[in-house]
């Protein structure tokens, strides 16, 4: 379904360079949960950045069911992003003044969806995420956890074609590790494609195919 081919990124440090991605080729099908590991700094995170489409590789393509996707304009960048994928980060990014329910509708929003549309399909996401009774509270008062599940929701109320998860659980303890993992899990039974990155070996077990990652390179799936 997403392809990525001899992938590069270089970052110019006054005189030096960095090597962030060197050379990655890599395929995600459709429903597969795909789990890319390795230490900080590997490049696991820049290589979810350009398959999300957030960064720009210093060389390289990528292809979404068989077509280029980094010739596109910025615009239609943006409605691809919003459409298509669906994106769960370690930092959560919710505002913290909006309720629960607000912060799951902002893609909605984007989209252009009617108030009550949204409504209901935001009431859909946070119950398959079991945050139903907490749409009205405000996302500041919230555990972490629960702000985890309130970013997976808020991923899935568009039904994208793919969900790319950085470090979900790299902010959270044990017990709300395995609740947000187990959620990941039961959402990929469903069909959705997942592919998340972490340093967890661990969390990795919950996936059907693991990859991992050094020094900006594929050394392992």
């Amino acid at each position: 379904m997403i392809k990525c081919v001899d992938l590069k990124k270089v970052y110019s440090e006054g005189n030096n360079q960095v090597i962030a991605l060197n050379g990655i080729s890599l395929s995600v099908e459709k429903g597969e949960f795909v789990v890319i590991r390795g230490k900080s700094g590997c490049g696991k995170s820049t290589l979810l950045n350009m398959l999300g489409l957030i960064d720009k590789p210093t060389s390289g393509d990528i292809l979404f069911e068989e077509n280029s996707i980094l010739s596109i304009s910025e615009k239609e960048k943006a409605r691809f992003r919003n459409k298509r994928i669906g994106y769960i980060f370690q930092s959560f990014y919710l505002d913290p003044a909006y309720s629960a329910m607000q912060n799951v509708e902002i893609p909605l929003v984007i989209s252009g969806i009617q108030r009550d549309v949204r409504r209901q399909m935001a009431e859909e996401a946070l119950k398959a995420v079991g945050m139903d009774s907490r749409g009205r509270t405000p996302a500041g008062a919230l555990s972490g956890g629960e702000k985890q599940r309130i970013c997976i929701a808020r991923a899935l109320v568009n039904n994208p074609d793919i969900i790319l998860a950085d470090e979900p659980c790299g902010s959270l303890d044990s017990q709300n590790t395995k609740q947000v993992m187990e959620i990941l899990s039961k959402i990929h039974e469903t069909g959705v494609t997942i592919l998340m990155v972490t340093h967890s070996e661990e969390d990795a077990r919950y996936a059907s195919r693991r990859i991992l990652m050094e020094d900006g390179r594929i050394t392992e799936g």
